[in-house]
Order: C-alpha cells, then sequence, then structure tokens
C-alpha cells in the first residue's frame, strides 16, 4: 500500500479543496425532511392470481394486495409470490409492498447504525431514500434480500437448530463474522444469507467433492447461486490411488444437477441457479460439450409423448425436461488467449490429464489402446495421446463449442487472459469462475450482493431541470445509496462457509448494476443496435462504475479499505486507471443531445475515484456488474432486463414451479413513438397494428427508417416472442 499512497499526499478526509467531499455526504435528495416516503405514491389494494397454464390450479392468489397504484398486476404477482413472507401458515404474513419494502430497508438502515457507519439522523435519511427508490421501481436488491433480510427483526424468525447429542445447541448451517471472528454460533435469520452470488471451488478428492453437494444445496435454499471450476476434477478413466479408474467430472456433475432441480431457492418456486465452469484444456472438453446436446436430443425424443411434453415455449416444468440431466446449469469454457491464438492459427492443442503429473516420463499410447466413453465418446477428435495428454485440434474445438452453443445455448465462452487482466486483486489468487450468469467474477470461496438500477425512471427531461438526455443527479444519489446499503449488508449476512464469510469481509465484492437500458434507447428514439446506441450504454456504465468506486473510496475515507487492499492496492489502482482510459475513448457521436456532458462526467468522476482510492484505499474490491435481472427486472416493471434489448414488443414468460405472465405492448414503444414525433391518429393506428400483427413491419403511416428503433431481440419481423 505504500507505494500507492506515495503517489499522491494523504489528505484530510474533511475536505480536499477539489470541489468535492473526501468522506460520503449522506443527504436527502427524493424524500423531504419530516415527509413519510410513502406519501409520495398514490395507494390501492389489488387482487391478483397466477394459474397454471396446464392444469387451472392457483399457483398464488393473493387478496386484497397493498400496492401503489402504478404498479402493474405483473410486478405485483412476481412481488407476492416470491417475496411477501407467508411463515408456516397458509396465509401471507405480508401482503402489500409497504410491508415488504418496511422490513428489508429499516432493517438496513437499523444495521448501518449499529455498526457505526450511519448515525441516527443518517440511518433515517437512507432508509427514506431506499424506500423511495423501492416503491417508485428505481431499484432493487437481489432476490436474496427480498427473501431474508428483517425475517428475524420484524416477524422473530429464527433458525431452530435443535440440539446436538449432548445437549448444546446445534451450530449454524451458516457463518459470519462477531466481535472480529469468524464463527458458526449464530443465528441465520438474525445474520441473513443477503448475496446472490458465490464462487466455490472444488478439490480432487471424495470429500471435497460430497461436500460441495451440501454447500451448493444450502445456497439453493436460501434464494442463491453459484459458480465452480470442476476443472480441478480428473476425467473420464484416469487412475485413481487405491486401484481402478475414475469415473470422470461429468459423472459428478449430474448428482449436482439433481440437487440443484430439487431446491426450491428461498423456498419459493425461484429456480436454483449455477454455474459450471471448465478450462480449455480439461481431458473431458468434448464431453462436456456434447453432454447438454445430448440431453437436449433425449429431451426431444420424450416430448412425442404429448403427456410428458412441454404445454408450449414457457413451461418449464414439462416431465421430458425434468427426466434428462444438465437442466439446471449453464455451462461454460474457459479459454485463453493461447487456445484462441492456436484455433486460429489451425493449431494444436493438448487436454491435460489431471493425474499427469504422476509420471515422471511422459509416454506415447496407441490411439487403438485409447478407452472410451460409450455415452459421451471423444475418441474421434484426438490426435495424439501419452499418459499425460491428449492432442486435439484447436480449431476444431472451438467449432465444436460453438456448434453446441447454437443447439441448446451451451456452452458459454469465457475469455481467462481478459478477465485476469482486469482482476483488481491479482496478488490473492486468480479468477477461476463466475457466477451462474456470469456477471460476477472474483476469487474462489467470495460472495457478492447485488442490486440494480431501471434506467428509464433516471429518463432526461426536456423542461431543462436535468440533464435532456439522463437524470444525472437522481442516478448519482441511486448509485450512492445503493453502495451504501450493499456495503452495509456485507457485515451483516451470513455466508454458507467460514472461507466465503472470511473473504467476503476481507474483500467486500459489491454488485450494483442496471436494467431496462433497451428500453432507455427506445424511448428516446434511438436504435439499441447503433453507434448512437453504444455510445449511451458505454457513457452511463462508465459514469455507474466512476461513481461507485469514488462512493467506495469515500467510506473507506471514513471506515478505512477492504483488508485485502493493503496487498493488492497498486494492482488495483492500476485497473482503475484502465476503467479511465477506456471510458476516455467512448465515442462521441453526433445527434444524441446531452451525451457530451454525460461523457465528460464520467471521465471527471474517474479522476476523482483515482484521487481517492490512492489516498484511502477502496472499502469494496468490486462495485458494479451488469445482471440479467430477472425477477427483480419484473418488481421494477422494466420492460427489458439487463443490458439486453427487449425481447419481444409482446412477450409471455413461463415460471419456474408453474404459471405464466403475460405482458401486454411494452410502454417503451409507446413512448418511443411519441419521441420520434408520432401522435394522435396515426400514433393510435400504430400501436393497434403493433398489438394485433406483434411487430412494426407494415403499421400504417410507421416510416421504414424508424424500423430499426423498435428491433429487438428476434429481429425486426419476429417481434412476438416466448
Amino acid at each position: 500500500m505504500a507505494s500507492v499512497e506515495q503517489e499522491v499526499e494523504v489528505g484530510d478526509a474533511s475536505g480536499n479543496g477539489k470541489g468535492y467531499e473526501d468522506k460520503l455526504s449522506i443527504e436527502r435528495h427524493f424524500v423531504e425532511e419530516s415527509r413519510d416516503p410513502f406519501d409520495h405514491f398514490a395507494w390501492g389494494t389489488r387482487d391478483v392470481r397466477i394459474d397454471d397454464y396446464a392444469t387451472g390450479e392457483v399457483i398464488y392468489d393473493g387478496k386484497g394486495v397493498e400496492v401503489p397504484l402504478q404498479w402493474s398486476d405483473t410486478a405485483t404477482k412476481v412481488v407476492g409470490s416470491k417475496y411477501f413472507f407467508k411463515g408456516d401458515g397458509d396465509e401471507y404474513r405480508e401482503n402489500g409492498v409497504r410491508e415488504l419494502v418496511s422490513r428489508v430497508d429499516d432493517s438496513i438502515a437499523n444495521s448501518g447504525l449499529k455498526q457505526g457507519i450511519l448515525s441516527k439522523e443518517e440511518a433515517e435519511i437512507l432508509g427514506n431514500e431506499l424506500k423511495y427508490l423501492h416503491v417508485g421501481q428505481y431499484h432493487a436488491f437481489n432476490s436474496p434480500v427480498w427473501f431474508n433480510v428483517g425475517l428475524s427483526e420484524v416477524y422473530g424468525v429464527r433458525e431452530g437448530r435443535g440440539e446436538d447429542s449432548n445437549g448444546d445447541e446445534k451450530r449454524s448451517s451458516h457463518w459470519a463474522v462477531v466481535d472480529g471472528e469468524v464463527t458458526n454460533r449464530i443465528d441465520a435469520y438474525e445474520r441473513p444469507q443477503a448475496s446472490a452470488c458465490f464462487i466455490q471451488p472444488i478439490s480432487d478428492n471424495m470429500d471435497s467433492i460430497l461436500t460441495h453437494g451440501y454447500k451448493e444445496g444450502m445456497l439453493f435454499k436460501f434464494g442463491s447461486g453459484t459458480g465452480t471450476d470442476f476443472s480441478t476434477i480428473r476425467g473420464y478413466d484416469e487412475p485413481l490411488r487405491g486401484g481402478g479408474s475414475a469415473s470422470g467430472m461429468i459423472s459428478f456433475l449430474k448428482i449436482y444437477d439433481a440437487i440443484a432441480g430439487r431446491i426450491q431457492s428461498g423456498g419459493k418456486t425461484r429456480r436454483a441457479a449455477k454455474m459450471v465452469v471448465i478450462r480449455d484444456d480439461h481431458p473431458d472438453l468434448y464431453r462436456f460439450v456434447y453432454w447438454k446436446v445430448n440431453e437436449e436430443k433425449k429431451a426431444l425424443w420424450l416430448s412425442k409423448n404429448p403427456s410428458w411434453a412441454p404445454h408450449n415455449a414457457g413451461d418449464l416444468e414439462s416431465e421430458a425436461y425434468k427426466t434428462v440431466d444438465g437442466q439446471n446449469s449453464n455451462n461454460s469454457v474457459r479459454v485463453s488467449d493461447e487456445f484462441m491464438r492456436a484455433a486460429v492459427s489451425g493449431g494444436d492443442w493438448d487436454l491435460l490429464f489431471r493425474t499427469g503429473d504422476r509420471f515422471d516420463e511422459e509416454v506415447e499410447i496407441p490411439l487403438d489402446q485409447y478407452k472410451d466413453n460409450r455415452h459421451l465418446p471423444d475418441k474421434r477428435f484426438v490426435k495424439r495421446l501419452t499418459n499425460k495428454r491428449k492432442t486435439v485440434d484447436a480449431e476444431e474445438a472451438l467449432e465444436v463449442m460453438c456448434r453446441a452453443a447454437a443447439v441448446n445455448g451451451d456452452p458459454g465462452i469465457q475469455y481467462d487472459t481478459t478477465i485476469n487482466k482486469w482482476h483488481t486483486c491479482k496478488n490473492s489468487g486468480r479468477i477461476n469462475a463466475s457466477n451462474p450468469c456470469s456477471e460476477y467474477m472474483f476469487l474462489d470461496n467470495s460472495a457478492c450482493n447485488l442490486a440494480s438500477l431501471r434506467l428509464t425512471k433516471f429518463k432526461g427531461k426536456d423542461d431543462g431541470s436535468t440533464n435532456p438526455l439522463f437524470d444525472i443527479d437522481g442516478f448519482k444519489k441511486g448509485v450512492s445509496c445503493s453502495i451504501l446499503a450493499q456495503e452495509i449488508l456485507v457485515d451483516s449476512s451470513s455466508y454458507p462457509s467460514k472461507e466465503i464469510a472470511e473473504n467476503s469481509h476481507r474483500f467486500r465484492p459489491l454488485g450494483l448494476g442496471y436494467t431496462d437500458l433497451g428500453a432507455l434507447l427506445m424511448e428516446n428514439g434511438i436504435a439499441y443496435d447503433s453507434d448512437q446506441g453504444r455510445s449511451i450504454a458505454s457513457a452511463i456504465t462508465s459514469l455507474m462504475t466512476a461513481h461507485a468506486y469514488k462512493t467506495s473510496a469515500q467510506i473507506a475515507a471514513k471506515i478505512g479499505p477492504f483488508e485485502g487492499f493493503e496487498e493488492n492496492g497498486e494492482s488495483m489502482i492500476e485497473v482503475i486507471k484502465m476503467h479511465r482510459d477506456a471510458s476516455n475513448k467512448i465515442s462521441r457521436v453526433g445527434g444524441v443531445e446531452g451525451l457530451d456532458d454525460l461523457i465528460d462526467l464520467a471521465n471527471k468522476k474517474w479522476d476523482e475515484a483515482i484521487d481517492l482510492g490512492k489516498r484511502y484505499g477502496y472499502r469494496n474490491s468490486q462495485v458494479t456488474l451488469l445482471a440479467p435481472t430477472g425477477t427483480i427486472g419484473f418488481m421494477m416493471d422494466v420492460d427489458c432486463t439487463g443490458i439486453e434489448p427487449n425481447l419481444g414488443l409482446k412477450t409471455m414468460k413461463g415460471l419456474a414451479g408453474g404459471g405464466h405472465l403475460e405482458r401486454d405492448l411494452a410502454p417503451s414503444v409507446v413512448n418511443g413513438l411519441r419521441k420520434l414525433a408520432y401522435e394522435g391518429e396515426t400514433l393510435e393506428g400504430i400501436i393497434k397494428y403493433i398489438s394485433d400483427e406483434g411487430t412494426v413491419v407494415g403499421a400504417p403511416k410507421l416510416k421504414e427508417k424508424h424500423y430499426e428503433v423498435f428491433q429487438t431481440a428476434f429481429g425486426v419481423n419476429n417481434n412476438v416472442s416466448v
């Protein structure tokens, strides 16, 4: 850390004469003093229900649910069925958004007060600002926060661990830091699991392999997802120390897949989420790639029986797909720059046996002696075989991955070299894996609590009160509130293992992101697939990340940096500088009023974040990412999730556990048409046509040059999607 501090003289945390405060200032922005944040919104009650489209069974029946009038029935159904606390009985103990939001936000504010981060007045301000952001659908935490936080304080929920054989209370399944010590003598509801994303390692021994299944199961129970690099496990037919040969990595992946398929996240119908990663040099690479392809073929054959087949494309509970393996994980291959260069040049690539180091001498083995796997054969790809490796064609390997992904969406590709280049804590270990959707990448045995801001709520105003493109001040306040709340959650939470608890406190990674980007662009009359769209996305992402790191440094100025900063300070500052360099390269395209000011401010915030970080460090090793925001996206009534474009102008989503949600014409479509100066009968005619036909193509009086603005993930001509 000394080398970092030498770059800038340590300053006075009360101010630096540069136009910004060193310490985080917690001030009111959305809620006036002495006004209840709930009074900013009009409220009402409504009855909502989710039915299973196949059986007619009632999945959720909400009577008299109290919600803001601006909330859609879809948001009400999702929040009611997923997040309202039910308890042990049949009746929900929460039946309104006011109750849910108060439970979570009051708990976070009170925790900040107990931790000494906030004064009493600051805790009240933060709690009120969060309530406004949540009720107004500006912001949402990840699902485990809504599942778990505040249940102990408000409803007296306890873990109920029982007694061991000695009559002592059993220790918790979770761990937390209490008075500076990592312990499992806690209650997992008093210290709730608030992180959605975990990365866990696994070792090539039976104890680790079986324990891993337990750890994943406990994460799913409390509503979280996990990812692991399984490259450590030896491949099929590799030797065992006690004699015999190994069944291979995939045999154990099937066990973990079954666990994920049977445990409902958070005790609700939300599906478990998991990521399976292997490196590009694993001996079972081809088997891993073909595993889900073969299972997809089985499911298609089973679907020929109507009673086993999905009822429609949104049916996630069909017998055909519940019967086959591999349906409960996202699979990815970690590729290095070396592999990609070999693939481009047509070179060979070695798949390394995990037990190869047992042999002092490398011995050639004739290919006719190769023992293949009956169900997932790969012999046809092997060019050379020894007791240490099998050599394949790199270009062919990459093509097989691409073809498999075209069949069933897996495997994804993770660029290992690039990921570790942008790693803030290189001296503490490499990044081996990610969470289920790949937005969170960090050290093994780590966790991250996520949150997202809905960009369309920060759309600029034409009256001059904000930047015409984007409400910068409101967005910055949303970023600061979220980072502070997420930082508080790190210490008030528990974790599924001692190692994860230790690393969560040592590195304190956070994951703030945004959602509804496609809708923001559409509402501004800008095509998603355009230079203007890319520049806007880059500028907003840069501003969010820069301001989040600045906020983290301001928190560090008050209570100190994360423990691991001392050994990683130089590396982290270099990564922050890389971000600043990338921000300075954002294209300044014409035709978007307010964009240049947004880029300029983002660049300025990076300078401030670096200045503060050099002097005080950062409270958090990471602060931002871009999550898919599935369930919480519905909570915020977004038109499109995460950084993605609109999936369709009209959509339907199937739900795990049965039921589906249908959405009418996306509001961003109407707002986008208005932005492009369509009005009156012309506007009404276009809206009716899109509602009836599900496409903009051929809409009366809609100019063809505007078709691209309403292009979705399935193109211009395929706008009805499931």
